[in-house]
């Protein structure tokens, strides 16, 4: 509760709220039934959520492709206060501890397991094309910044441990010609 100089009576703030990650909803445009499995939240503060539709896709076998969504489009699920996301990282310089990777944290986005991850959008455009160079997405306790507290070894395996990421790993090849 905080108080305004004009009016002293107190306002009260409502909690920030947002959709259980893992809870099965209905998404409105495409009329499909399925799971949010994260959560983004950008650098001007708009949140996306990860919609995994329910269903196999016929010609590869695979789940069918996720999509990103604003929560308007989105019916049912249960509603949770929104945990305390580290949002002052957004808009400063991280580096990636493991390969020097620099950049602006643009997103934050929160795994169904908890962890949570960064994009970091480097400056500068590629020499041979000129494109912008693509933004990475890097495990928060990877990245050192101003706005990141820094974690000692011990910390790091206890979050890890009850927040694990899921990392992307290449792909093994099954192939045995």
């Amino acid at each position: 509760m905080t108080t305004n100089a004009y009016n002293p009576a107190p306002i009260h703030v409502k909690e920030k709220q947002m959709i259980e990650l893992g809870s099965i909803v209905f998404e409105k445009a495409t009329g499909s039934k399925g799971m949010i499995t994260h959560m983004q939240v950008e650098i001007n503060n708009n949140r996306l959520y990860l919609f995994q539709p329910q269903g196999i896709n016929p010609e590869t076998g695979h789940p069918v492709k996720k999509i990103w969504v604003v929560e308007e489009r989105l019916e049912g699920g249960t509603r949770i206060p929104e945990p305390d996301l580290p949002l002052n990282v957004l808009g400063t310089q991280v580096t990636d501890i493991a390969t020097g990777f620099t950049g602006t944290a643009v997103s934050l986005c929160l795994h169904i397991s908890g962890c949570v991850h960064v994009d970091v959008q480097p400056s500068g455009k590629l020499e041979k094309t000129g494109a912008a160079i693509e933004f990475c997405d890097f495990d928060i306790r990877r990245l050192k910044g101003d706005a990141i507290p820094v974690l000692t070894k011990e910390e790091i395996k206890a979050s890890q441990k009850e927040k694990p990421s899921p990392v992307d790993v290449p792909k093994i090849s099954r192939s045995f010609n």
